[in-house]
Formats: C-alpha cells, sequence, structure tokens
C-alpha cells in the first residue's frame, strides 16, 4: 500500500518560542495588567532574582563546608547580606498545570524580567565578582540607574496584583530561593529582615502561602540529581530556551520547566488508574528553603513530625567548646534561657526549725543558709535550655530540638563534702560520680564560655528561667566569678543583675500569684498539662526542659504582663 503525502499524518507542531518580556519604569503598570490576566488561568509562579553578590561571609569556614551550615546560622548570614545590598533583576513566569507559559494572544510565549533602579554600582555594597559575571552576562547597570523600575512601585503593584499576601492562590517555585524570597520580602515590606529565621517564614508564609516549592532542597529526595540549576536541568533533559544564565527572567523560565519537568518524572503516582501527585512526598518537600530547613509545626503538614524528638545532649570536657559553639549560633534566635543544677545537697540546716517552717525562713537567713552551703558543696550537673518567642527549641539542622547538659568534674564523691541521701538519689537517676571525675568539665573552661558565648555579663539580651533557682543562680555565679558568694543577700542580687541581667524569672516564685499551683516542679507542670518527653527528674538537662516548657505555658495561661515577677529568686527576695 503506498501512502501519499496527503494521507501522512501532520508534523508536531512547533513549539512557541518563548520572549522574555524587558520590564522597566515607563511599562511597568502596563506589564502588570497583563500578568494580572494571566494569573487567571495560569497559577504556577517562578521567581529568580540577581543581586549584588554575598558580601559577608563566615569567618574560618571553608568553602566546601558552606553546605553543612546550620539553618539558623545560615539565615543570618543570609540577613544581613539582603539588608545590606539591593536587588538588580526579578524574573518571574507563569504557567497552568500542564506547564504553558501564557501567549497574550500571540503566536509567542512569555516570561517577565523586572530591571531596578535600586542598586548603584558607582557606590552601593557589591561583590566585584559578581558584578563582573552580571555585565559579561549583559546586564546593563547604567540603564538600570536611568530607566529602572522603583522597588516600591513594583511591591504596590505586587499586591494589586494578588500575587502577594494573598493566601495560598498560587505555587511558587524557585530554585536555592532563599535570598530570592528574602530580596522579595524586603521589597514588599519595604523593611529589612527580622531577626530569625521562624519570623522570617512567617513572611514567607504571609506573603506567598505555603505551597512553596524549592527544587533545590526537592531533589534531596531523589537520586542521580544533585548541583546547580543547569545540571539538574540538563539531567532532566531541559534545556534554556531564552536568554542567558544569571539573567533573572531566563533563570526563572528555566526553574519553571525544570520544576514541571521534575514533579512529572520524580513526583506522579498511579493510583486507580489515574496519574496524581504523590501528595505525601509533596507536603514533605513544600514550603522548605533550601539552607534554611526547619521543624515545621503546621498541623496539616502531615509529612513532617509535629511533635520532634527532643534530645539532651552530653556535654563533656572532650566537646565542651564544640557544643558551645552550637549554643552561640542557637542563642542568636533563642533568647529564652532556663536552668537547673544537680549538687551534693544540703549539707547545713538550721537547727531548731521544723521541716514544715522551712519555707517560712525570711530572706536573709535562706540566703546565708544557701551560701554556706553553696560555698561548702560543688557542682555536679548543670541544665541549659534554649527557647525562642514561641517556645521552639533550637533544632541544629535535624529534625530533633536540643537541650544541654553539662557534667563537671569538680565533685569527688570519694571526698568531698555531701548529703548522702542526695548523692544515693542522684546515683538512682543515673549519674555516674566516677565518669564525671574521669571525663567531666573543668568548671573554670565553662566559666570562660560562658562569658565568651554573651550568655553571661552581656545586659539583659536574655530572659533566665529557674523554678527554687537560688541554688541554681549561686552555683553558677560562683562558677563564673571563680569566687566564694558574698557575705550578703544584697551583694548576692547585684552579681545576679550583673550576670543575668533582670530578666529572671523563678516560677516557684510566680505560681504565688496564681491559684491551683503549689508545689514542686513535677506538680506544677502535670497540673499545667505539660510533661516530661526526655530523661528522668533530678537530671539537670530533663529539668532543665521541664522547667522550661512549664514556664512557656505559664507564661501563656496566667502572665500576660510579666513586670511584677521579674528578678524575685523563690526564698532570697
Amino acid at each position: 500500500m503506498v501512502v501519499s503525502a496527503r494521507d501522512a499524518p501532520p508534523p508536531p507542531p512547533t513549539p512557541a518560542a518563548v520572549v522574555v518580556r524587558e520590564v522597566w519604569q515607563h511599562n511597568l503598570e502596563e506589564e502588570f495588567d497583563l500578568i494580572k490576566i494571566a494569573l487567571m488561568t495560569h497559577t504556577i509562579v517562578s521567581m529568580d532574582t540577581e543581586f549584588p553578590g554575598v558580601i559577608y561571609k563566615p569567618v574560618n569556614v571553608e568553602k566546601r563546608d558552606l553546605g553543612r551550615l546550620p539553618p539558623f546560622w545560615n539565615y543570618q548570614l543570609m540577613r544581613r547580606n539582603v539588608n545590606a545590598t539591593n536587588i538588580i533583576q526579578l524574573g518571574l513566569g507563569l504557567c497552568d498545570h500542564r506547564g504553558c507559559l501564557p501567549n497574550l494572544g500571540t503566536d509567542s510565549q512569555y516570561v517577565w524580567q523586572f530591571n531596578f533602579k535600586d542598586f548603584d554600582v558607582h557606590n552601593d555594597l557589591q561583590n566585584p565578582e559578581s558584578i563582573e559575571l552580571l555585565e559579561r552576562q549583559g546586564i546593563d547597570f547604567e540603564k538600570n540607574l536611568e530607566e529602572g523600575i522603583d522597588s516600591a512601585d513594583f511591591a504596590a503593584l505586587m499586591v494589586e496584583s494578588g500575587l502577594v499576601m494573598n493566601g495560598s492562590d498560587f505555587t511558587w517555585v524557585t530554585f536555592h530561593g532563599g535570598y530570592d524570597f528574602a530580596h522579595l520580602i524586603k521589597i514588599v515590606t519595604g523593611q529589612e529582615l527580622p531577626c530569625n529565621l521562624v519570623e522570617f517564614m512567617d513572611l514567607v508564609q504571609l506573603n506567598f502561602g505555603r505551597s512553596v516549592f524549592d527544587v533545590k532542597h526537592m531533589i534531596r529526595f531523589c537520586d542521580g540529581l544533585y548541583g546547580g540549576l543547569e545540571r539538574v536541568a540538563n539531567t532532566l533533559g531541559v534545556h534554556r530556551v531564552a536568554g542567558r544564565s544569571h539573567q533573572a527572567g531566563s533563570d526563572t523560565l528555566l526553574t519553571l520547566q525544570t520544576f514541571m519537568k521534575f514533579m512529572e518524572v520524580y513526583f506522579k503516582e498511579k493510583k486507580d488508574g489515574a496519574i496524581r501527585h504523590n501528595g505525601h512526598l509533596l507536603r514533605k518537600v513544600s514550603f522548605v528553603l533550601h539552607g534554611l530547613e526547619w521543624i515545621d509545626f503546621d498541623p496539616s503538614n502531615e509529612g513532617l513530625k509535629l511533635n520532634p524528638l527532643v534530645v539532651v545532649r552530653e556535654v563533656w570536657q572532650h566537646n565542651l567548646e564544640e557544643d558551645f559553639d552550637l549554643i552561640k549560633i542557637a542563642l542568636m534566635t533563642h533568647t529564652i534561657v532556663s536552668m537547673d543544677t544537680e549538687f551534693p545537697g544540703v549539707i547545713y540546716k538550721p537547727v531548731n526549725v521544723e521541716k514544715r517552717d522551712l519555707g517560712r525562713l525570711p530572706p536573709f537567713w535562706n540566703y546565708q543558709l544557701m551560701r554556706h552551703n553553696v560555698n561548702a558543696t560543688n557542682i555536679i550537673q548543670l541544665g541549659l535550655g534554649l527557647c525562642d518567642h514561641r517556645g521552639c527549641l533550637p533544632n541544629l539542622g535535624t529534625d530533633s530540638q536540643y537541650v544541654w547538659q553539662f557534667s563537671f568534674k569538680d565533685f569527688d564523691v570519694h571526698n568531698d563534702l555531701q548529703n548522702p541521701e542526695s548523692i544515693e538519689l542522684l546515683e538512682r537517676q543515673g549519674i555516674d560520680f566516677e565518669k564525671n571525675l574521669e571525663e567531666g568539665i573543668d568548671s573554670a573552661d565553662f566559666a570562660a564560655l560562658m562569658v565568651e558565648s554573651g550568655l553571661v555579663m552581656n545586659g539583659s539580651d536574655f530572659t533566665w528561667v529557674t523554678f527554687h533557682g537560688g541554688y541554681d543562680f549561686a552555683h553558677l555565679i560562683k562558677i563564673v566569678t571563680g569566687q566564694e558568694l558574698p557575705c550578703n543577700l544584697v551583694e548576692f542580687m547585684d552579681l545576679v543583675q550583673l550576670n543575668f541581667g533582670r530578666s529572671v524569672f523563678d516560677v516557684k516564685h510566680m505560681i504565688r500569684f496564681c491559684d491551683g499551683l503549689y508545689g514542686g516542679l513535677e506538680r506544677v507542670a502535670n497540673t499545667l498539662g505539660v510533661h516530661r518527653v526526655a530523661g528522668r527528674s533530678h537530671q539537670a538537662g530533663s529539668d532543665t526542659l521541664l522547667t522550661l516548657q512549664t514556664f512557656m505555658k505559664f507564661m501563656d495561661v496566667y502572665f500576660k504582663e510579666k513586670k511584677d515577677v521579674q528578678l524575685d529568686i523563690m526564698g532570697i527576695c
């Protein structure tokens, strides 16, 4: 059978050319009118930015280790760089669920490239290597200065278009997009970035919703995919069809097309005869920006742990400096500090005072008893807990959260003064006094790192929390000063203020203002519905964690105004 040319199937249609629409101040409103129309049917949005490079870099960190920095450190570096620099270009790409770009009623398809006048190449902070690269790729900094967009006008039109501050109407796509979202948030809000990663991610959610995808993060779940945008795109068989690399419009287009191919290849499953996206995997990778990964507590996000494991980090002499490095980073965003100590018990007790009357002794008498006991004994353990204003503990870039437990070598169970009942209790709870002697921390080294970290002698940067904390602060002051406690209560409280500021809370004192709350830490916690989630009682790390979580719950329930309970350590004020 002979088939004529008339009977042959038609050739496949030639793909429509993709045009990068250049946007300047003079055509900004006109182009946003087109974008608003396109958004009616094209709800997947990709974005890329060009900026003057990275100005501030971490010191003493090898280039190969930059990708291993914890998220909160990455955020602080990004925040400092974005706050110090101005945007140059922003690319915007739109497509529908099939991956089709808007054609605006023509034979072509389009993405947008916005050129800003914010950056002055002659005067503004910049990384010279980045500027040279952008010039080689065709960016005309003089034209940007003369004809570029005022970012305030751009921000107003972004809001008016519904692209931002509009809930979850759109799916946002980036590649290694932390800096992209950071620059756009800085423009839209007209303010510098917030102080911590949690508040930044709140702004991402407020402005862009939760359907946010970073392809750089997503490839972590797929064998054979790694590297930068160009490498990932080529591996997936996606090629650059318009513009050049390091032009925001072109990179935006490549990001969008790579994302769509990626979703087709890796994130679809066949179910009931139909092809659909793997919802579990999508939830796992949504609302996570590469390098800024964090524990997400949104109950609708089933792909992530709602109650991340809390780990008590054991600190000995050999890992003391390493863990203080982590603490210093965590302190950038976690400024509520709880503390608990374990020590060899009370040696000296008041004579002719019934046990039931011990709580009624006057503060100056309580202080003298505490002073004699603390001066005569040595610390065994100290727990340290940190949280932010929402009660979130540091995650150190993992799926767990952490508190610290420092074990000291100062106490010699064979020779030092001790209360035998207290020692027996601590042994039952798992404290190994022999290991403390062999591997424990030298308290002088601990004191030096406490000062270096800024945790003490640093004014009122932190809020300190204890439960019945007189002895805790006394032992810590004895360590930090390297001296015995002062002779009177006034001088002691001066040292508390000097070392810890005035934002000091003792939950044992605070419950005096609340009906129905009384007793020790465990009882108060249980009454508030707070349960021990790590370790055992009379272990400093575990008690520190329970104190911190009880305080946060207590403040939420009882104390919206807290000024009347500050700097009142139970029993000695």
